[in-house]
């Protein structure tokens, strides 16, 4: 999804996706921030008036954190302590 993202910007389109969502009916636009929240936090930062190095480090920072935070990891086996007797 990043890699949309990404494209999106690059291309000039994120101005036009985010106009298309602001105007979505609200409900409509309440689950989409809900379904791809992480984007689209992307997506309001960008469209903000804040500094341009500050937008790229926050879009950046999601993009990192929520890629690591998505990895999938093996599950932890639970340990059994063999010097407890019963």
């Amino acid at each position: 999804m990043w890699v949309a993202f990404f494209w999106l910007l690059f291309a000039d389109r994120l101005d036009d996706f985010w106009r298309w969502v602001t105007q979505l009916p609200i409900l409509v636009e309440i689950v989409v921030w809900i379904v791809f929240f992480p984007w689209m936090l992307g997506t309001w930062v960008w469209n903000s008036s804040w500094p341009d190095l500050l937008r790229v480090a926050l879009v950046v920072s999601f993009a990192v954190c929520w890629t690591v935070v998505s990895i999938p990891r093996p599950r932890r086996t639970p340990q059994i302590d063999c010097r407890r007797v019963s």
